[in-house]
């Protein structure tokens, strides 16, 4: 009964297809929001490895110094 064309009040009907269009709308928007921040922490999360990385060859390098040194001490 509801899906009868000829029952539905255009006014109704309208406001239904306008407040579809601005929910597709703002889905893309957040959608479009959300892909950014995951590029964004896909881009933090690579150059902390990097950091990460880079650190621990640095320590590993001083100890390897400091082993070095203590041996002729």
């Amino acid at each position: 009964m509801m899906n009868n064309q000829a029952h539905i009040d255009p006014e109704l009907h309208a406001f239904v297809k306008q407040d579809r269009i601005r929910l597709f709308t703002e889905r893309n928007e957040f959608k479009a929001l959300a892909e950014n921040f995951e590029r964004d922490l896909y881009n933090t999360k690579y150059r902390s490895r990097n950091v990460i990385g880079i650190l621990m060859f640095i320590i590993v390098v001083l100890i390897g110094v400091i082993a070095y040194v203590s041996n002729f001490s």
